[in-house]
């Protein structure tokens, strides 16, 4: 992951090839985030200010399948939730969703509803770029507990293009974009009550949710750009060329 640009990720960068676009002609994945001047994004720092009459919200954004971990997360939700003093957050989840894995998610409302928190669980659709930056924007920390190793974990960069913090599972490419950003926290993998405690401090802690956003958000605009990309990969290739 550090060879090329520390891994730059595509969707933070112009890419010439088509978007992959899923049933009904919603995209299937996340799409290029906008970028200002310089190469920077364009977009809002976080994290709302809250005067604390708003839930917090905690956002999932990323194919809706068992290998990304949304039923990970409901069970976090659930556990956190149930534990005494904690904050009244909201679920707020969008990403594509195929025909096969309907039921799956059927299974989670289903489990959601039968835990009495169906009133604070919100299924976005967001076809569209904009409509992503919208979530994004509407959200306050997010995760994708993907059970697998995840490779990329591209939608983490996006959140904190935004200033949104993340919690992630500790495996995979995740504590590698955790420590090279200092944009979130790490869970235990597969470990709902894990991922509820690191929530749960996120949740609890206003200026520790904008302190991790604004160093995400730097970091991205600061390592994650076509022009650094660049740069790294000539460095690279001056080494054996």
């Amino acid at each position: 992951m550090r060879a090329l640009g520390a891994g730059l990720p595509k969707t933070l960068t112009p890419s010439p090839s088509p978007t992959k676009r899923g049933e009904g002609g919603k995209v299937d994945g996340p799409s290029p985030t906008k970028r200002g001047e310089g190469g920077k994004v364009d977009g809002p720092s976080p994290a709302k200010q809250r005067d604390g009459s708003e839930k917090p919200v905690i956002g999932y954004f990323a194919r809706i399948a068992p290998e990304k971990g949304l039923h990970l997360l409901a069970d976090a939700f659930i556990v956190l939730r149930k534990s005494p003093g904690a904050p009244a957050a909201r679920l707020r989840f969008s990403g594509w969703l195929g025909n096969h894995n309907k039921p799956y998610l059927a299974g989670i409302r289903q489990k959601l509803a039968d835990a009495g928190l169906s009133g604070d669980v919100e299924h976005v659709e967001s076809p569209t770029h904009a409509d992503k930056v919208r979530f994004l924007q509407s959200i306050d920390v997010l995760s994708v507990p993907a059970p697998y190793r995840e490779p990329k974990g591209l939608y983490v960069l996006e959140a904190l293009a935004h200033g949104v913090p993340v919690v992630q599972p500790r495996h995979g490419s995740f504590p590698e974009l955790i420590e090279m950003t200092g944009g979130g926290l790490l869970a235990t993998p597969d470990d709902p009550a894990d991922l509820a405690n690191a929530l749960r401090r996120l949740l609890d802690d206003p200026a520790l949710r904008r302190e991790l956003g604004d160093k995400g958000k730097a970091a991205v605009n600061e390592r994650f750009t076509a022009e650094r990309m660049a740069r790294d990969t000539i460095e690279v290739l001056g080494r054996y060329l």
